[in-house]
């Protein structure tokens, strides 16, 4: 039995899924496309939101090809984000994976995850398409006005400030 594959195949739809040809369908060998890039010299960052996800990186053994590991979580409830944070961590411990880690959420998790990330060390970031809303439930919205744009990319800066000092 080989690795194990993904199979990449547009729309989710059964109606658009029929309609795939079996020449179009497509297997794709993920770890052998990680391997050649890193013998090409190209770079690819580990994306996990699960600890199944960190689990699957270490049996492969693509968390020695990995320049950083992103742990994304999407989670909303932020305890519970928390606690998927926890167990992704523990598992990359059992395997003392010496890569840099950024860890960031989103929408309701974004702010209290680039919080944690501040002080675990971590590398963080937080921007428009991860928050539409600042700490204080604002909203973050991106429009026409430059001046509003320049405004909420000021409000999410200085939130940042404040958590790292």
């Amino acid at each position: 039995m080989g690795p194990p594959r993904i199979r990449l195949a547009g729309s989710q739809s059964a109606a658009a899924q029929s309609q795939l040809t079996a020449k179009r369908r497509r297997i794709v060998d993920v770890p052998a496309v990680i391997a050649r890039l890193h013998r090409s010299g190209i770079g690819t960052e580990a994306g996990l939101a699960h600890p199944e996800d960190a689990k699957r990186l270490l049996s492969l053994g693509l968390d020695r090809l990995a320049l950083r590991l992103l742990v994304e979580v999407n989670e909303q409830e932020r305890t519970h984000a928390s606690a998927i944070v926890d167990e992704i961590l523990a598992v990359l411990r059992t395997a003392d994976v010496p890569k840099p880690v950024l860890l960031h959420g989103a929408n309701a998790s974004a702010w209290p995850l680039l919080q944690r990330a501040v002080e675990s060390g971590f590398s963080t970031r937080i921007g428009l398409e991860d928050v539409k809303f600042l700490p204080d439930r604002s909203p973050a919205e991106l429009n026409t006005d430059s001046r509003r744009f320049v405004w909420v990319f000021r409000a999410i800066y200085d939130e940042a400030c404040l958590i790292y000092g």
